[in-house]
């Protein structure tokens, strides 16, 4: 009986760890709450449209996506990312709007 319930708690440890394809329930959970932290940041931001920036978090590394107005609102947005707590590096997949003449 001992030996089983130990067999148990590893098999259930092992299945809660991440692999470097996959994350663990806790990394996901921290994941969403950098994504949040960030999405919160750019909403309260009078200058950004934070509805045509999308924000991925996997590991701590960010990819921020999507569409801004001008070149400042894309440093402003990838500055907010890098100064969030959790955040190890942010990838810049913005585009600046241009206009077509």
């Amino acid at each position: 009986m001992k030996t089983f319930f130990l067999t148990l708690i590893l098999v259930l440890f092992v299945s809660c760890a991440s692999t470097k394809k996959s994350e663990s329930i806790g990394e996901y959970v921290d994941n969403s709450a950098i994504s949040s932290k960030i999405k919160t940041k750019l909403i309260s931001e009078d200058n950004i449209s934070s509805t045509s920036i999308d924000v991925e978090t996997y590991k701590g590394h960010v990819i921020l996506s999507g569409f801004v107005d001008n070149e400042v609102q894309k440093q402003k947005a990838l500055k907010l990312a890098k100064e969030t707590k959790g955040v190890v590096a942010v990838k810049d997949a913005l585009i600046v709007k241009t206009t077509i003449k």
